[in-house]
């Protein structure tokens, strides 16, 4: 269709999601392998955590990781012998971010200088991450954030003229689910938030409704978050303090979750909801959506 196409998420770049839309692994778990095939596909950008030299808390180390990539297609990939232009700095994510550059049709991989996650997996102030209150440990500074993160590949997929695809993920929800983290888990849904304002923005600034269609949505609940048990609840709360909340589980569900569209060709997968839930009302299999994907969005017609 000759339209530009991107992937961006707040862990790393060869995790499933992003490697969905472009790798063909018999396991999630082959990071080298999707590794490469990103690499060596046509996507236009990349921008994730997985930088095999800074731990979790931005923190250089002497002994590399090479979890999500192999030594030698980070050595490559870093070294600019690849098809991408490489970013790992902070200041530039932030220029690429706040100014509408041109990049002339380059491809853009970028890596923040952190491990697996911006700032999820950050050490915590606490005995566990899961006794946290929301804000207790401190941010990692010098660290994008997700919206960051999205603007800076907004800006690049925008330079062509036939339109683009972008995939954002807030990938650490769902780490913070598996790990039971309340307060993590409302810091990363707050940065999904506001990077789904930004977008929005730019969207209203630099395109239009008319020729842009948003989805939010998830792949999935994880952790069967609920309110609290019937011994501690209380229909009442102090202004200001936090919901309660407890965790059921510290895996996926099949929980239906929301999903919003916006802009043009929403009906089109509104009418993809065919099923009908007694308390929520209409909703569509996941897979509908794929489909919807491959066989309109990425075929020329």
């Amino acid at each position: 269709m000759g339209k530009s196409a991107g992937v961006v998420s707040s862990v790393p770049y060869s995790h499933a999601t992003p490697a969905t839309y472009v790798a063909h692994e018999p396991s999630r778990k082959n990071y080298h392998n999707i590794a490469n095939q990103m690499i060596n596909s046509q996507l236009d950008v990349v921008i994730a955590p997985g930088h095999p030299f800074y731990d979790d808390n931005h923190r250089r180390v002497k002994k590399p990781d090479y979890t999500y990539i192999s030594p030698s297609d980070w050595r490559a990939l870093s070294s600019g012998q690849t098809a991408y232009s490489f970013f790992q700095k902070t200041q530039d994510f932030s220029r690429m971010a706040r100014t509408n550059m041109n990049f002339h049709g380059k491809r853009v991989w970028g890596v923040p200088q952190v491990g697996s996650t911006l700032q999820e997996k950050r050490s915590s102030v606490a005995k566990k991450s899961t006794l946290e209150q929301v804000g207790q440990t401190p941010f990692t500074k010098d660290v994008p954030t997700l919206s960051d993160l999205s603007l800076s590949v907004l800006n690049v997929l925008d330079d062509n003229k036939n339109g683009s695809f972008l995939m954002i993920e807030g990938g650490a929800i769902d780490w913070c689910g598996h790990a039971n983290e309340t307060a993590r888990s409302i810091e990363e849904t707050t940065d999904f938030i506001k990077a789904i304002d930004d977008v929005s923005a730019w969207v209203e600034k630099y395109s239009s409704w008319n020729d842009t269609l948003l989805i939010v949505t998830a792949d999935h609940e994880t952790g069967f978050i609920n309110g609290p048990s019937k011994d501690n609840f209380r229909t009442l709360s102090k202004d200001g303090s936090a919901i309660q909340m407890q965790w059921l589980s510290d895996e996926h569900t099949n929980q239906l979750v929301p999903f919003f569209v916006h802009g043009a060709g929403s009906d089109t997968v509104l009418n993809l909801a065919k099923h009908h839930d007694l308390k929520r009302g209409r909703y569509l299999d996941n897979t509908a959506f794929a489909q919807l994907v491959m066989k309109h969005w990425w075929v020329k017609h």
